[in-house]
């Protein structure tokens, strides 16, 4: 879990104050407002890449330093996978190797067979050879989930990750996200205006008056792959 403590956030006047915040790992959790609510710099602060250091933050119960640079960029190297609106795919690499690149940088396997997997995993088996551009505006958006996925996170941060998509592609989007949550037990926090990711989300959070607030917490859905072993050894039926 990441639990944010004592979040301001200040444009040219305050527009959070004193906040907190938690993700939980097997879960889904979205993050709402309007334009110019700091939903997006919350986010980038879950990421550890805002210049905000203006709050506390622990990751599984470990007090981060957010004035360290270094100690953040060894996290956001390992630790955080990002998806962002314009999907930072590099157009002159291959799927394969927008694949291998991610993988590579963060130390993790970069094998024929583990790339293979990952495009499997995100429904685009037949693409590992394409370009960015040779592919369709929802394909790019799962190839930077699979992007993302190839670094191992512990956390993935999403901003606006269905904004230029249509209906079908943000269920396929939003099924990826699921299964990072629910079958690995991942965290997962995206920040949305899209009334469809807030309507799945496990958790929505919603900035109103300067405050987070938690608006929905939904206990119905699958549980998390630690929360089903936990429960398996306790004998739980």
């Amino acid at each position: 879990m990441i639990q944010l403590n004592h979040v301001n956030i200040k444009f040219k006047e305050p527009v959070i104050e004193d906040g907190e915040i938690q993700i939980p790992a097997g879960k889904l959790t979205a993050i709402t407002g309007p334009s110019g609510s700091g939903k997006t710099t919350l986010l980038y602060c879950l990421g550890l890449i805002s210049s905000n250091k203006d709050y506390e933050y622990l990751f599984d119960g470990e007090k981060i330093d957010v004035t360290n640079d270094e100690a953040k960029g060894e996290i956001r190297k390992t630790r955080i996978g990002y998806i962002f609106q314009d999907n930072n795919l590099i157009d002159g690499l291959t799927v394969r190797e927008n694949l291998r690149l991610a993988a590579t940088l963060s130390g993790e396997a970069s094998d024929n067979e583990t790339l293979a997997s990952l495009i499997e995993l995100v429904g685009m088996p037949e693409k590992l050879g394409d370009y960015p551009k040779q592919l369709s505006g929802g394909e790019q958006q799962r190839l930077a989930v699979a992007c993302a996925l190839a670094k191992n996170p512990d956390l993935i941060i999403a901003d606006e990750p269905t904004s230029a998509l249509d209906a079908a592609n943000t269920e396929r989007v939003m099924e990826l996200f699921r299964r990072i949550a629910y079958e690995r037990g991942k965290m997962v926090a995206i920040a949305t205006h899209d009334p469809v990711i807030y309507g799945q989300a496990d958790l929505v959070y919603s900035i109103e008056e300067k405050k987070i607030i938690l608006t929905k917490e939904d206990d119905g859905k699958e549980p998390s792959a630690e929360e089903s072993a936990s429960k398996k050894e306790d004998g739980a039926d």
